[in-house]
């Protein structure tokens, strides 16, 4: 199994021990007259299922859903007796299923190797050239002795610092920089204010670049669910969804920026 894999195998194993645990807590809260103790458990169990349920997205096994559903009605009236019934008779009937649920069917592991295909899908794409576009857009600014940039050059620092080191590395690290530009670029938008005008075209360039790479990664991480969607059980995860490419278009516009061929 190869590294994206195992993290999230790796992740899904343990939030399903933590709610076993969790639902056990319940069991014990829920007959006491201790409501602040109540609410606490059922907001720690609701924490960890709806970080579950995220990662599975629809592919959700019935349990979870139901969970979902419970601890929904139990934090929207948590004296209802009715609905801390509800919970500790579905503990009972379903322990056992969660406790033995497995994420992926047996014997189909060593087949799904996703980091290959994706170094492969990746390499037929731009996206090493964007990263590359990005880190020398950063660094030429650093090396313009005339240009001024006031308030972004910290993040700036950062942003280049978290594309050189999760550069050319894997599907999760490539997950890493999107993410981490997406906030970096809207902390460089808001320094940047008043600045000269090859700060802001800087800035195009930057902005530019991450709307491609995350509109391509996107693309890429599509391409490999279709392909290898029929090799996994119903209940394992579905790709991390990359969020904030709105944030990037509207943040960029705001800062007076015009992005051509938008979708």
């Amino acid at each position: 199994m190869d590294h994206a894999y195992k993290m999230f195998y790796k992740r899904l194993s343990e939030l399903q021990s933590i709610i076993l645990e969790n639902l056990a807590n319940c069991e014990t809260s829920l007959v006491t007259d201790n409501v602040s103790e109540k609410k606490r458990v059922i907001t720690k169990l609701f924490s960890n299922v709806s970080e579950l349920y995220k990662l599975c997205n629809t592919d959700s096994p019935e349990w979870l859903v139901s969970l979902v559903s419970i601890c929904n009605k139990l934090l929207s009236s948590l004296s209802n007796t009715q609905n801390r019934k509800e919970l500790l008779e579905f503990i009972v009937l379903n322990r056992d299923n969660i406790k033995q649920h497995d994420w992926f069917d047996t014997g189909t592991n060593e087949d799904l190797n996703f980091e290959t295909m994706y170094k492969k899908y990746k390499n037929e794409s731009k996206v090493p050239e964007l990263f590359d576009k990005m880190v020398q857009t950063i660094d030429n600014a650093f090396r313009n002795e005339s240009l001024n940039l006031n308030n972004t050059e910290k993040p700036l620092k950062k942003l280049l610092s978290v594309i050189r080191t999760n550069m050319n590395k894997s599907f999760c690290s490539d997950e890493i920089i999107v993410s981490a530009s997406v906030f970096l670029l809207k902390e460089l938008s808001a320094c940047s204010g008043d600045s000269a005008p090859e700060v802001k075209s800087m800035l195009n360039v930057l902005f530019t670049s991450a709307i491609e790479i995350y509109d391509t990664v996107s693309e890429i991480r599509k391409k490999i669910e279709q392909e290898i969607g029929g090799k996994l059980k119903s209940g394992s995860p579905q790709f991390a969804v990359l969020s904030g490419r709105d944030t990037l278009i509207k943040t960029g516009e705001e800062s007076g920026l015009v992005f051509e061929n938008r979708r």
